[in-house]
């Protein structure tokens, strides 16, 4: 009997690299700057409730 391997969990918040959708601003590290001139984010998006335009 072959041992039995267990993977493990992934757990998506579905903001690190794609296109946040909502009425927050969002900051990038890397590379740095704000969506939308920053399309993608090759870190977590930092949720912003400072509109990115008064930055």
């Amino acid at each position: 009997m072959s041992p039995i391997t267990y993977a493990v969990p992934i757990y998506d918040s579905g903001v690190t690299g794609t296109v946040p959708q909502s009425n927050l601003s969002y900051y990038c590290d890397n590379p740095q700057g704000y969506y939308p001139e920053v399309p993608q984010c090759n870190t977590p998006w930092q949720e912003s409730s400072t509109p990115a335009d008064s930055q």
